[in-house]
């Protein structure tokens, strides 16, 4: 069964959920116990991931599958890129974060983002994006030590 476009945005931030309430673990755990990794892949078919069925070699990924959490049904906020993100890192409907298009938006800096959730609970966070839309003019680095 093929996985559509918007199922794999709703994976993601499903794995925010997750990643929030790990960031609420108890106070006296030490944040160093452990690591987080976020993997956004915009445009991208799941039956070309192996992890997901595919038939094309994604060894890495499948090994961060095979040793971490796949959901196979989630649901985007926003068939764009940035407004995408935006919720992702929210939590927020595009309405509600006001980031409704790539490029002329921008996530105000008072949106909390995850990133800063996860700063904030002692975690070092990082960002390495691949596309012009999330550049940090746009601000999605909010919360993120490095964002290259």
């Amino acid at each position: 069964m093929l996985m559509r476009p918007r199922h794999l945005f709703a994976t993601l931030l499903l794995a925010c959920i997750g990643l929030l309430l790990a960031a609420c673990a108890p106070a006296y755990e030490d944040p160093s116990d452990y690591s987080l990794l976020l993997v956004t892949l915009d445009t991208t078919r799941a039956d070309h991931i192996g992890a997901y069925g595919g038939q094309v070699a994604t060894p890495t990924l499948d090994r961060l599958a095979a040793e971490g959490v796949v959901i196979d049904t989630a649901i985007s906020q926003a068939p764009l890129t940035l407004p995408a993100h935006s919720s992702v890192f929210t939590g927020q409907y595009p309405a509600t974060h006001g980031v409704r298009h790539n490029g002329i938006y921008r996530l105000p800096p008072e949106k909390l983002t995850l990133a800063e959730q996860f700063q904030a609970a002692g975690f070092q966070t990082s960002a390495f994006v691949g596309a012009y839309v999330l550049d940090e003019r746009f601000g999605l680095n909010q919360g993120f030590t490095l964002y290259d």
